[in-house]
């Protein structure tokens, strides 16, 4: 097992990390992509600086990550990667537009990238963990606050659970 601290949105960190992982371990049988960065911003205050931040983070370090680590795997017909994305990708928020769209993004990378890789001995799949207390969450309100009811995010999540059943292939 290799723990390191890295900038996953940074081609030559993943790539320096790909070179240290084939030095002392060899090769790499499990990937988990568990970095994320959130910072809660309202439409309104919503930057493209922040916008790219959050996607570079979240959404390009997974998939740089893949592309450092499964050719090996590919190469050895064996893997397992495990992308973390969200469960609070179901619920409408006003002040995580571009964190939860990144976690949307990770779930279709994974479902493409599964059915891309699958007949050659990689799993690839996602966690939705619920929001959970750490220091990214801190300050985040219990609940996020609704001027007036919204129907359709009853029908979100439907689409959502439907979404998440659709056929592969």
């Amino acid at each position: 097992m290799l723990a390191d601290k890295l900038d996953i949105s940074d081609p030559a960190s993943v790539d320096a990390l790909r070179g240290r992982v084939a030095d002392e371990l060899g090769q790499l049988d499990i990937l988990v992509n568990n970095a994320a960065v959130f910072e809660a911003a309202s439409w309104d205050d919503l930057d493209f600086e922040l916008w790219q931040r959050i996607m570079s983070v979240n959404l390009n370090g997974p998939m740089l990550m893949a592309k450092a680590f499964l050719p090996r795997m590919r190469g050895r017909g064996w893997g397992r990667v495990i992308n973390l994305a969200s469960a609070t990708v179901a619920i409408a928020s006003p002040v995580s537009i571009a964190y939860r769209a990144s976690k949307m993004g990770v779930i279709g990378f994974t479902r493409a990238l599964s059915a891309t890789l699958g007949d050659d001995g990689i799993t690839i799949n996602a966690v939705l963990p619920s929001l959970t207390k750490t220091a990214m969450t801190d300050g985040l309100p219990r609940r996020s606050p609704r001027r007036k009811p919204r129907p359709a995010v009853s029908r979100s999540r439907s689409c959502f659970r439907s979404f998440l059943r659709w056929p592969r292939g």
